[in-house]
């Protein structure tokens, strides 16, 4: 008898470990998706980004682009003509939040993500980012020529100011200082003879940006958002 209390204390013990590990691991489970929801919502919100400058991108160009035909640059004022110079010339590609899946892979602790739903949506988003991480390459890594007129126009503060006060806004709600300097230099780079076709090349740039976003990386997005929702609610 005494044989047998001593193994059922052992199996006993066993089993609080067993019990206590399991518990621990699922509020480390449930912190992680907790974490991963964070950053999916946070990928969601570089999407809308790239599709609000895209849109701000086709209009601000186009504009531009018939006041360059019509010789009419000039008829505008600095606050008129800097803003809409800064749109047609940006440029945004997603910068995703990473961290907290390449934590669980890199520490092994994938594992403690048990839902399936969740593991494949990971999975599969991962790879999709992985697949598409060469577009941005291939599209803007050497630089469109209209990228780099407006870097070598407009001063990197003017840029910082407008990237907080105008960025995303309409044009009405963009309200910053403007340089005489830079609206002049802008009049005379936007004279150069091919500078139709750079920014047609821009907006072709922002084109394929969204198109990719939209079509391919944020239904993943979704996907990967939806299976977080129901595995924290289940």
């Amino acid at each position: 008898m005494e044989g047998l209390a001593i193994v059922a204390s052992i199996l006993f013990a066993f089993g609080i470990d067993a019990w206590w590990d399991g518990r621990a691991d699922r509020i480390a489970e449930r912190e992680y998706l907790e974490r991963l929801l964070d950053d999916s919502r946070f990928d969601r919100a570089e999407n809308e980004l790239v599709v609000r400058v895209s849109r701000d991108v086709m209009e601000s160009s186009e504009r531009l682009i018939e006041l360059i035909e019509k010789d009419s640059l000039r008829s505008l004022e600095a606050e008129q003509l800097i803003p809409l110079f800064l749109r047609a010339s940006d440029y945004q590609k997603p910068d995703y939040s990473r961290s907290t899946y390449e934590e669980l892979v890199n520490s092994g602790r994938i594992g403690l993500i048990e839902v399936p739903a969740v593991r494949r949506s990971l999975a599969d988003y991962d790879r999709d980012i992985r697949q598409v991480s060469g577009v941005w390459q291939d599209c803007c890594g050497n630089g469109n020529p209209f990228h780099v007129m407006r870097i070598r126009t407009v001063p990197a503060n003017i840029h910082t100011r407008w990237a907080v006060s105008c960025r995303g806004r309409a044009p009405e709600e963009c309200s910053m200082d403007h340089s005489a300097e830079t609206m002049a230099a802008i009049l005379v780079a936007l004279r150069a003879p091919d500078v139709i076709g750079d920014i047609r090349q821009a907006m072709s740039v922002q084109a394929t940006t969204r198109l990719v976003v939209e079509s391919f990386l944020e239904p993943a997005a979704a996907d990967l958002e939806g299976a977080l929702r129901d595995a924290l609610t289940r």
